[in-house]
């Protein structure tokens, strides 16, 4: 058995406050909760339904314990993950007043936050739009401020061109 996998399902399991015992039975009775991948919303309950019963569990408790392993799970996968959240939380509020946002071309612009698998943060903006120079020199403070996360940020046009490339300094 890993300690990997027994470190998160207790931690997870802590984490919903379920008890002790709680999560010695789901390492021991639950291979399926394997560490590595994540377990879909709809399919963990039914899956863990008989532990459940047996520890007295309600669906709010199944459904905390599934949130907090899978946020564990992807913490695990991209360590940066919550990192990276704040920093997009930090661009759409430094975007705000920018004109309005529509991931559809139908707005003014885009931050593009639908995926964390780059390095590279991308927002793209509709029929020539053109942020302030406020908002570009707050994007610039944002983007030093989480170098860690982030080794660009891109501004492009809706037909991929490059606008403007800010860098950490």
């Amino acid at each position: 058995m890993s300690n990997h996998r027994t470190a998160l399902i207790r931690t997870a399991a802590e984490e919903a406050c379920l008890s002790a015992e709680a999560a010695e039975v789901l390492i021991a009775e639950c291979p399926w909760l394997d560490g590595v991948e994540e377990v879909n919303d709809s399919l963990g309950p039914e899956l863990l339904s008989e532990q459940a019963r047996s520890l007295h569990l309600s669906g709010k408790q199944v459904e905390e314990f599934f949130y907090c392993y899978n946020a564990r799970v992807r913490a695990v996968a991209n360590p940066l993950a919550l990192v990276q959240s704040e920093a997009y939380a930090a661009m759409a509020t430094a975007l705000v007043g920018q004109g309005r946002e529509d991931a559809f071309g139908e707005g003014d612009y885009w931050l593009i936050s639908d995926s964390f698998s780059t390095r590279t943060p991308t927002i793209v903006v509709f029929n020539g739009f053109r942020l302030s120079r406020e908002a570009v020199q707050a994007l610039q403070r944002i983007l030093c401020t989480y170098a860690c996360a982030f080794s660009e940020l891109r501004i492009s046009s809706e037909e991929g061109a490059e606008v403007l490339t800010l860098r950490p300094q």
